[in-house]
């Protein structure tokens, strides 16, 4: 191995002859090809060259240099465990981040698409709600029907029980299907209720939206106008 008392990089001080004639001096004592110096460093980052890369600094890097001490090839560290996780990781947060640009690209163009102005989207909501409204009153009305026969049912067959001549068996079943129509009607206005308000939330987030793409189409067209401005003024 070449010592690294030759201190290569003072070549850059010497005059171009001296840098010339100094490798041939080098070459008498062990002879050196470009194809084998090289330059590295340790621990305590002094650099060191030679005609092979000591074991203990192969994975840390180093570079191959010819006889003028210029860097040829650049070899990298060998990356450890630790390191080529964290890259995976960088790689995989990058690629959910071009994913999720791009859905937001595709939902701003048909949020654009399909309303022209911020006046037409809120129209589609409020009649979207109303339609829920109108659903639920509906189901509102059927249900307060059917909570005040449910009561008037109970007293007729509590008063056949008074009497002594017994439930028949179809008021039976007309109770227990209108107490279980109850319950379905109930969770039925429920469920509309949230997914009207699932509606609303929905129309919020597109509204937001909607005006953020909005000035993002403003932008882009207020750049490529101003592009064009420039070219045509060359």
């Amino acid at each position: 191995m070449i010592s690294t008392s030759l201190y290569l990089p003072s070549l850059l001080s010497l005059s171009r002859r001296t840098a010339l004639l100094l490798p041939l001096a080098v070459a008498i004592v062990q002879p050196v090809t470009a194809s084998n110096l090289y330059k590295w460093s340790d621990k305590q980052n002094q650099v060191h060259y030679g005609d092979v890369v000591p074991s203990e600094y192969f994975q840390a890097g180093y570079a191959e240099i010819n006889e003028f001490g210029i860097v040829r090839k650049v070899v990298e560290p060998i990356k450890t465990a630790e390191q080529l996780d964290e890259i995976e990781r960088q790689q995989n947060l990058a690629e959910k981040q071009r994913r999720e640009a791009a859905v937001r690209a595709a939902y701003n163009r048909a949020l654009l698409a399909s309303y022209a102005t911020e006046k037409d989207l809120i129209r589609s909501r409020d009649e979207k709600i109303e339609a829920f409204d109108r659903v639920i009153g509906i189901a509102r009305d059927q249900l307060e029907d059917l909570e005040k026969r449910l009561p008037q049912m109970r007293n007729m067959a509590a008063a056949m029980e008074r009497d002594g001549d017994g439930v028949p068996n179809w008021l039976r079943t007309d109770i227990k299907n209108i107490n279980h129509k109850i319950i379905q009607m109930r969770d039925y206005i429920a469920r509309q209720r949230e997914d009207q308000e699932a509606i609303k939330g929905k129309y919020a987030f597109d509204l937001k939206r909607f005006r953020e793409a909005k000035l993002e189409a403003a932008a882009l067209q207020a750049g490529t106008e101003q592009g064009a401005q420039q070219r045509s003024k060359r």
